[in-house]
């Protein structure tokens, strides 16, 4: 299995934050789809990366399909295979992060870790703790997939690294 190193202030692998959009097609290829003007998705690795000014500012790779070809490891921290509390644990051993989305550390989806320029993110949230909550057990009762489908955002979807001031 292949591994993506997250970069802190740098980019991932090969694909540098401050790259042009021809230095990173002359990497990647060209793009295979446009979100909005500047801000493109790449190759099978499901690579986002936003642009200002034809600056690479932000680099987001998406997990999902990813888990079964490639580790996106941060410090030796596997940011896709290992559950969202473990990774967040683990990296605030190094730096402090915030978070958004509830006012529960276990149960937001966006987290930022300000000394290295690097979010994470899921779509939503779960924890074991959710099983004590008579709300979510109401709505997991109402069909038996409902469960499982919530139990994958026990995982981070993407993961950025930026820097701001790229392209101003």
């Amino acid at each position: 299995m292949d591994i993506l190193r997250i970069l802190p202030f740098e980019g991932l692998n090969t694909i540098k934050l401050g790259m042009t959009q021809a230095e990173i097609a002359a990497i990647l290829g060209p793009p295979v789809d446009v979100h909005w003007e500047d801000c493109m998705a790449y190759d099978d690795i499901n690579y986002t990366i936003s642009f200002r000014n034809d600056r690479a500012w932000e680099i987001c790779v998406n997990n999902y399909s990813l888990s079964d070809r490639y580790r996106v490891m941060l410090h030796d921290v596997d940011l896709f295979g290992d559950k969202a509390e473990d990774v967040i644990r683990k990296l605030e051993r190094f730096t402090p992060c915030t978070y958004e989305g509830d006012a529960d550390k276990d149960l937001a989806f966006g987290y930022t870790f300000p000394a290295w320029n690097i979010r994470l993110w899921r779509d939503g949230a779960f924890h074991p703790k959710l099983m004590q909550d008579p709300e979510f057990l109401e709505f997991i009762a109402v069909q038996e997939e409902n469960l499982e489908y919530e139990m994958r955002f026990w995982y981070f979807l993407s993961v950025a690294v930026y820097d701001d001031t790229i392209g101003l």
